[in-house]
């Protein structure tokens, strides 16, 4: 181990495969490592009684004596319990997105197909503006004013009331599996589901079964010919059954 000079930095050529290791004598933790695309400082030590490694900054970025100063500084907040790898997997678990959550919701769920494009769908669909969003931005006001904007309908007459409850109830699962998946520091990321909003105002919509009929000029030709067969057979039916038979008609039969 010798003391990391610029001049040893400059001369050090790039490995083929792999990594080089050039620790310093100077600060013990400190150090360069080299590969085939960078050279970058680094600092290492043991925190909570495991070894972390975490990078400084890029050679060509910063001065040895700029990138031994930080480290010095990392180093001492890492001493002190700070673990660099634990802070970038909170990082990473904080901002995970919606299209994120989706696409892994769908991907460890036993779901049909259908329904899976069904949810793809609609969640792309009508909360377009929300998939980059990270989930923990996602607030109960943006879930109170989507759902009503979604029941109003439009004029392709998708969207409505029904619609806007399904969608809110996909989000809603989507939420409950990321507070049951995602911790930082032992605490779901996801501690109120913003979509218990139209729970405790009663929000959701109540939509009653479609009972109409359709109406026959709606009716393709085949269709109406077997609906008109089913009625006239329906009526000879209701006749031989509950219509009167004279003497006669019963001789016949």
């Amino acid at each position: 181990m010798q003391k990391l000079t610029q001049k040893i930095i400059d001369i050090t050529k790039t490995p083929p495969q792999g990594k080089l290791i050039i620790r310093d004598s100077e600060l013990k933790g400190f150090g360069l490592s080299v590969s085939s695309r960078s050279k970058s400082y680094f600092v290492e030590c043991r925190v909570n009684g495991l070894k972390r490694r975490a990078t400084v900054g890029r050679a060509d970025l910063m001065t040895l004596e700029d990138a031994r100063n930080e480290g010095r500084k990392l180093l001492a907040e890492m001493l002190a319990g700070f673990d660099p790898h634990a802070e970038k997997r909170n990082e990473k678990v904080a901002s995970i997105t919606l299209l994120e959550l989706l696409e892994e919701y769908l991907a460890v769920r036993t779901l049909k197909p259908s329904t899976v494009e069904v949810y793809r769908r609609v969640i792309k669909k009508s909360l377009r503006e929300w998939l980059n969003k990270p989930i923990t931005e996602i607030t109960k006001n943006m879930v109170e004013d989507r759902h009503r904007q979604l029941a109003s309908g439009t004029k392709h007459g998708h969207p409505g009331k029904a619609y806007s409850n399904f969608c809110f109830k996909t989000l809603q699962a989507l939420l409950n599996y990321a507070a049951e998946k995602y911790e930082i520091d032992g605490q779901p990321i996801i501690t109120v589901n913003p979509v218990s909003r139209l729970t405790k105002t009663r929000a959701w919509h109540r939509v009653h079964p479609r009972t109409g009929v359709i109406p026959e000029y709606h009716l393709a030709g085949g269709t109406k010919q077997s609906m008109r067969s089913r009625t006239r057979m329906s009526e000879t039916i209701y006749c031989s059954c509950y219509l009167p038979v004279s003497a006669d008609e019963k001789e016949q039969i």
